[in-house]
């Protein structure tokens, strides 16, 4: 499985996993105090909330690559996040009503959602600790991998027309890697991640960085993504301008607008009719 896919089948995991305990607590809850309730409808509840978080956790992991907490640089950052975790909050809470309403009246049901300011001062309350539950998930996540993967300790010699190789510590021991087997690096907090065909190793650089060491044969074409460009096997535009670049490795890549060009310009140079 890839690290992706494996990424996403976890966050599904978690997500179902909790929202079945917390619907089978209100059940509990509900028939200790008397109430009746119908037995679908905290699951009802419970899973449009999972839903919604689900859909936001991308969004959430991309709005942390423009505003990393590093380390000495985490202050403002952390605002950005606070901040965020409102729109968060707001986006969740529609999300989940409407699906509720939507599910309700297809029982033939009212669902009401009480006092919206309150209520919703209620939800943020907890989506706050969700908003940053994911990003510690996702820091501590990379923590691990990079500990468990092997961190580079950099090129070695600094990559010239000379020099096409560097290390990585695996184990203990110094493995050697072509500049060319890379096939993208990728952003990831204060590491980037080199996918060498089905394994990822992280460096502790900066993208600006790294881009600088790899050379004219790698192109940033997002933010958070660095392609070499001989592993790039196709390409497809879209209506809004946005072009989806894919990879040797069947990775998929969305290449910003303002570097398009460039990439479009390079590719075509390299491979005349591409």
């Amino acid at each position: 499985m890839s690290r992706k896919r494996f990424e996403i089948v976890a966050w599904i995991a978690y997500v179902l996993i909790n929202a079945s305990v917390n619907a089978s607590s209100v059940l509990v809850d509900y028939a200790r105090n008397g109430i009746q309730i119908e037995n679908w409808e905290p699951f009802i509840w419970e899973y449009s909330s999972g839903i919604l978080i689900l859909v936001l956790i991308p969004c959430v992991i991309w709005f942390d690559q423009y505003y990393p907490l590093r380390k000495g640089q985490w202050k403002k950052p952390l605002l950005f996040h606070v901040l965020a975790s409102v729109p968060f909050s707001l986006a969740h809470v529609a999300g989940m009503v409407a699906l509720r309403k939507l599910v309700y009246a297809l029982q033939g049901r009212h669902y009401d959602f009480g006092n919206v300011p309150v209520e919703f001062f209620y939800e943020y309350r907890k989506d706050f600790l969700s908003y940053f539950f994911i990003i510690a998930v996702v820091y501590a996540y990379r923590l691990y991998s990079a500990k468990t993967a092997g961190a580079a300790y950099g090129f070695n010699p600094p990559i010239t027309n000379g020099s096409k190789h560097f290390f990585v510590k695996k184990n203990g021991r110094s493995v050697r890697i072509n500049q060319q087997d890379i096939i993208w690096v990728e952003a990831a907090g204060n590491y980037v991640l080199l996918h060498v065909g089905e394994s990822v190793h992280p460096l502790r650089d900066t993208m600006k960085g790294i881009a600088e060491q790899l050379g004219p044969s790698f192109l940033r074409i997002h933010r958070s993504a660095i392609v070499n460009l001989s592993k790039v096997g196709a390409r497809r535009g879209t209506r809004g301008g946005n072009l989806t670049v894919f990879l040797d490795d069947s990775t998929e890549i969305k290449c910003s607008r303002s570097a398009r060009a460039e990439l479009e310009r390079q590719l075509a140079s390299a491979h005349p009719g591409f």
